[in-house]
């Protein structure tokens, strides 16, 4: 199944969002759930990909802006069971995001514009993220798009490995590059971090081109988002996952 995964991200790098639907339906079909669950899954995620199909480019633009929304459906379904009032304060962190977001939205666009906004990297944003869109929705769009990787990166790297960490007290620093270092090896987190601080140097000497570059070396990981997703809604394993298989 990991293969089958695998593969479906490779063909969605070339075809797009679309294409990361068929291959989830394809995976749906065999998958260990139930035969009217696998129907009834794989022919919503198939309808979806006929959606995108028709839409074309737009369809990967607005699934730019929803995948942000992966991680907290992900955090939502990794939360261990707590007792009924303890539950509310467990989603305090996705109820602040949204606030946040309704905020980006909903605020006069040159409360949220500056000289940096009007910089041919952020007019390149504009253009790959919103168009054909009002500069004043372009602009709210872009900062919302900025606010949900921060949001979206948070939860990954953040708000889930705490829900999955077997102990109960918070890992210090020290704790968590320990066990980097075991589950990944030396060589690849040396190399992680090389590639960010290139990134970083990257973009101070060209925003523009970086942001592109990263968008191209990223973008395989929503789709894989897209075919866990649909696999775990599937088979309804999302909330049985060991809290031992991720970080």
């Amino acid at each position: 199944m990991a293969a089958c995964a695998a593969a479906g991200v490779v063909v969605a790098m070339v075809t797009g969002v679309a294409g990361a639907l068929v291959a989830s339906s394809l995976i749906i079909a065999g998958s260990h759930a139930s035969a009217p669950r696998r129907a009834v899954f794989g022919s919503l995620v198939l309808a979806l990909a006929v959606v995108a199909i028709s839409f074309g480019g737009a369809a990967d633009v607005v699934f730019a802006h929803l995948h942000n929304l992966v991680a907290v459906a992900f955090f939502i379904a990794l939360r261990p069971r707590e007792p009924r009032e303890h539950r509310a304060y467990d989603l305090v962190p996705v109820v602040v995001a949204a606030l946040l977001a309704a905020v980006i939205l909903t605020v006069p666009a040159s409360l949220i514009s500056s000289s940096t906004l009007g910089a041919p990297s952020f007019a390149a944003a504009r253009e790959s993220l919103a168009p054909g869109v009002s500069d004043a929705w372009a602009t709210r769009l872009v900062v919302l798009f900025v606010f949900g990787q921060s949001v979206h990166y948070a939860i990954w790297l953040r708000l889930v490995p705490e829900v999955a960490r077997p102990s109960e007290t918070p890992r210090s620093f020290r704790q968590t590059l320990r066990a980097l270092v075991r589950e990944l090896g030396v060589t690849l987190v040396v190399v992680a971090v090389l590639a960010t601080a290139a990134f970083v140097l990257w973009g101070a000497l060209d925003a523009s081109t970086a942001r592109t570059g990263y968008v191209r070396i990223a973008s395989f990981h929503g789709y894989g988002e897209i075919i866990l997703g649909a696999l775990f809604a599937t088979e309804a394993r999302a909330s049985t996952l060991k809290k031992d298989s991720l970080l």
